[in-house]
């Protein structure tokens, strides 16, 4: 045979060794992958068999057995073979690094869901659990190999609560996570747990929810605790109720006590050191209540006061013990008092308000309870009261019926001139606009021209008045068709102001500039009504030479920034201010145009009754705030309206249905 043969076939021998070596080395490096480790014992165990006969031929001289070519394909197999093998080694030295990267992040995972205080449960999207860490294991007492793979719902959960959470498991899986809810758990020894879960959810790249992720807290104890608190204070509130019966009871016996000690005689000393001892617990009873309490004897004569009524009538105990009810009532009440001290005489408890005279001569207005304190036979042996100080509340009731009274009052005015001006005022004004619109229609023809300028003229003057009548009516229903205050976005107001307003600023070639404005409490109609009314001036009292310009700009100002700043005004106020390029007026004018039917220029100069001013002012006012205005006669005018941000409670409520 020639030398490539045997040189072939060494090579083959080599290479037949070298590919059982590599195929040992990918046994070890494929882990534990069952089908990967029979193949590679499979290749190895053919390359190591084909090696050996291959050495024997070699070894024995017998290559003139085989084929050259044939070897030499052989050769190039074998060659594929190893370099297959060489190449395949290192992938799974990788795979293997990655797994155990894997493993070893899983295992830090599970050890970090075993540490932590609170169970953990993670289910695939069919509800099968996955990971039941040990705190569930101590929980339940169910090892994690019991559950995994099994619906959360069979071991634990009581039948009536399967369905509820399953609902809450299907929105989890539907993508509406976080959520929170509690629910029962069975344990393995047949007991129940409250559990209270925080519920995520984990999902792929592309959005579908894997996997379910629950963190549960066991509050049976706390809600046990809290049960047991709420018991343990129901009984603490009946034993309250029980012990103030017993005080009261208490408080009774020890007032016909201290009654029938002022009559008794030759008590023995046993009980003058009780009488001493229920005395001194009656007084620090009595010093802790708020308001004045006294005991009266049979005579109506003061034999106890506690430190209140002491504080009221500005007197010492002792200057008042002693004393008969008349050194303390003002003359005005001493008739009532006697009445109702007859009435605790046959038994009755009375209440009555009455005036009391301090030491210093004032007096205060007071609300007397009482009631007879009775002897063993059952007869009056005395009275105990009590006075509570209530001037702050008549004063207030007094306030009250004032100002109740001029409301009644000013509202009867209005309701009258409203009247005569819808009735009395505006029925002979329609007749005189129908009769005069019939005599222009039938005889206007027949009319000269001096006549039918007499019959236009008025039919311009009734309608003049009409208008007239109008204003005043919206004048005088700024409060009595008032609707209470409300949050109003001032915004919103200049945008429907500017709306409106539309026509008439495009024929005039005018431009409105209004700034942010905040939100302010108030009457929206009465808002937009003077907004409009003054942006409505700006344009119409214009220069001829120049096109109008208004600007609105508000700002919030602390009321001592005013000058209308006072004690009673709120810490907060809105400044809005209207300005214009117009005609302007003399300043010593600022205050007469805010007046009704106040005019600067006559009715052919500018339309107009002179009402719109002094109906923003009213509004103004209503609202707590100003209206002043600033100007330079041609150089045009400044309107600011100064209100309140926030209404005080209760006011801006009146308004007529």
């Amino acid at each position: 045979m020639p030398v490539s043969a045997s040189l072939i076939l060494g090579v083959s021998v080599l290479l037949q060794f070298a590919a059982a070596a590599l195929a040992l080395r990918l046994i070890k490096v494929s882990g534990g992958r069952t089908a990967w480790w029979v193949i590679a014992a499979a290749i190895g165990l053919m390359a190591l068999r084909r090696g050996v006969v291959l050495w024997r031929l070699l070894a024995n001289n017998l290559e003139h057995r085989l084929d050259p070519s044939v070897e030499l394909g052989a050769l190039g197999v074998s060659l594929l073979l190893v370099a297959g093998i060489a190449s395949i080694g290192p992938l799974f030295v990788r795979l293997t690094d990655s797994e155990q990267a894997l493993k070893k992040e899983r295992d830090f995972m599970a050890g970090v869901a075993d540490t932590v205080g609170a169970l953990v449960v993670v289910l695939d999207r069919e509800g099968r659990i996955v990971r039941f860490n040990r705190q569930c294991e101590q929980t339940t007492g169910y090892a994690s190999e019991e559950v995994e793979g099994r619906p959360f719902w069979e071991p634990f959960l009581i039948p009536e609560e399967v369905e509820p959470v399953k609902a809450v498991f299907a929105q989890l899986t539907a993508g509406d996570f976080p959520s929170q809810h509690e629910n029962y758990w069975l344990t393995k020894a047949g007991g129940r747990r409250l559990i209270a879960w925080s519920n995520t959810a984990l999902v792929d790249a592309a959005g579908n929810v894997e996997h379910v992720i629950a963190t549960g807290i066991d509050v049976t104890e706390h809600r046990a605790a809290d049960e047991a608190l709420r018991q343990a204070s129901e009984e603490l509130e009946r034993r309250v109720e029980r012990r103030t019966a017993q005080l009261s009871a208490t408080n009774e016996r020890l007032t016909r006590e201290s009654a029938d000690r002022a009559r008794a005689e030759g008590a023995v000393l046993e009980s003058q050191i009780a009488l001493q001892r229920s005395n001194e617990e009656l007084e620090r009873v009595l010093n802790t209540i708020g308001d004045g309490v006294m005991v009266l004897d049979a005579s109506h004569r003061l034999v106890r006061a506690n430190r209140r009524v002491c504080e009221m009538l500005q007197y010492s105990s002792a200057e008042l013990l002693g004393k008969e009810p008349s050194f303390w009532t003002h003359p005005e009440s001493l008739s009532r008092m006697g009445q109702e001290l007859a009435k605790r005489q046959r038994g009755e408890v009375s209440a009555y308000e009455a005036k009391y005279v301090r030491k210093d001569g004032s007096f205060f207005h007071g609300l007397a309870t009482g009631a007879a304190v009775l002897d063993a036979q059952g007869r009056p042996a005395g009275a105990v009261g009590c006075i509570k100080d209530i001037t702050d509340r008549k004063r207030a009731e007094q306030q009250l019926a004032e100002q109740a009274a001029e409301l009644a009052r000013s509202n009867t005015e209005l309701e009258q001139f409203a009247y005569v001006a819808s009735h009395d005022l505006q029925e002979p004004l329609r007749k005189v606009r129908a009769f005069g619109d019939r005599l222009n229609v039938k005889f206007g023809e027949l009319l000269p021209e001096q006549g039918r300028d007499y019959l236009g003229r008025m039919v311009n003057a009734s309608e003049r008045m009409q208008t007239l009548i109008n204003d005043l009516l919206q004048y005088s229903r700024v409060t009595t068709k008032a609707q209470p205050f409300a949050p109003v976005d001032l915004n919103e107001v200049a945008r429907q102001v500017v709306s409106d307003l539309e026509i008439q600023i495009e024929r005039q070639h005018g431009r409105v500039e209004i700034d942010a404005l905040p939100t302010i409490d108030a009457d929206h109609t009465q808002l937009r009504q003077v907004l409009q009314n003054l942006v409505g001036n700006a344009l119409k009292f214009r220069q001829e030479a120049a096109d109008p310009i208004v600007h609105v700009r508000g700002e919030i100002v602390r009321a001592d920034e005013t000058e209308e700043g006072g004690g009673a005004q709120p810490a907060e106020l809105f400044r809005l201010t209207v300005q214009d390029n117009g005609i302007g007026f003399d300043q010593k004018h600022a205050e007469r145009i805010f007046g009704v039917f106040q005019r600067l220029h006559g009715r052919d100069a500018y339309e107009g009754t002179g009402m719109g001013l002094a109906i923003c002012r009213k509004i103004a006012e209503r609202h707590g705030g100003s209206l002043a205005a600033t100007s330079v006669l041609g150089e045009g005018a400044t309107f600011a309206l100064t209100l309140p941000v926030e209404q005080p409670e209760g006011i801006g409520g009146e308004f007529e249905n």
